[in-house]
């Protein structure tokens, strides 16, 4: 079997329009504000974000924004039920 080396192929950066530059800032802000990530994972979602394609860097911002919605939810409904320290006096 030959093997040929090849240039790497990036389908997330065939045009960088003002278009992709604004999905991109939008995609970056949302990892920003993203509560359950931390500081490492968010540096990897800000690099995959330079590689999607414009469809798949839509998709995981709002999955990056569903999520943190859902975890935000679960914390509310704990915090309804956790009982009420007493106070004494």
């Amino acid at each position: 079997m030959n093997f040929i080396p090849q240039e790497p192929f990036n389908p997330g950066i065939i045009e960088y329009d003002e278009k992709r530059h604004e999905q991109i800032q939008r995609f970056k802000e949302a990892v920003e504000r993203a509560k359950f990530l931390n500081k490492s994972e968010k540096r990897n979602w800000t690099l995959l974000g330079y590689l999607l394609t414009n469809q798949q860097l839509l998709k995981a911002e709002r999955l990056i924004i569903s999520e943190d919605l859902r975890r935000l939810k679960i914390k509310k409904e704990l915090e309804v039920i956790k009982p009420k320290p007493k106070r004494n006096g």
